[in-house]
This record gives C-alpha cells, sequence and structure tokens, in this order.
C-alpha cells in the first residue's frame, strides 16, 4: 500500500459521503460503499469504479473502529471479515 494511495481513498470516500448523504462521513459510510461497489448501488458507475480502482490500489478500505480516533486504515483481507461478521457472512 502506498501512503499516496491510501490518501487519495480516504478523500475519495469523504467525496463520495459528500455527493451521496451531505456529511463529510455518513454513519457507517464503509460499509454502505463497499456494498455499492460489490453489490446493488445508487451511485454512479464512474464513482463504483473509481472507488474499486482507488481501494484495490491503496489495498484496504477505511473505517471508523473507534470514533475518537476517526478513520483508520484496514488492509483488505482484515476488513472484509470484519465486513463479513457485521452481516453474518451473508455479504462479502
Amino acid at each position: 500500500m502506498s501512503n499516496f494511495a491510501s490518501k487519495t481513498l480516504m478523500l475519495y470516500m469523504v467525496k463520495m459521503s459528500r455527493k451521496y448523504f451531505n456529511k463529510d462521513w455518513e454513519n457507517g459510510l464503509e460499509y454502505i460503499l463497499w456494498h455499492w461497489i460489490h453489490y446493488a448501488s445508487r451511485m454512479s458507475q464512474s464513482d463504483k469504479h473509481k472507488l474499486y480502482i482507488l481501494h484495490t490500489r491503496a489495498r484496504g478500505w477505511f473505517a471508523i473502529l473507534d470514533p475518537a480516533k476517526g478513520q483508520q486504515f484496514m488492509k483488505t483481507d482484515k476488513w472484509v471479515k470484519l465486513f463479513q461478521d457485521e452481516f453474518d457472512g451473508s455479504v462479502s
């Protein structure tokens, strides 16, 4: 993971939150965007594609695990496990 790739991913996630929710970071944004890029989505194809590419280049995802710490970067495998655990393995 490059520092540039992860920062770019973070900024784009914030941009998507502002675009679709009018907030800097919608509650549960990390789960919503992950679902949108892998399943049903109300985001544009171009936003979906760019977010997927950025996540792939960064080799991870941002999530708020502790509100006091804000957004934290997680490697993709750890994020997928957290996502699956949260949704009982029904989606990945």
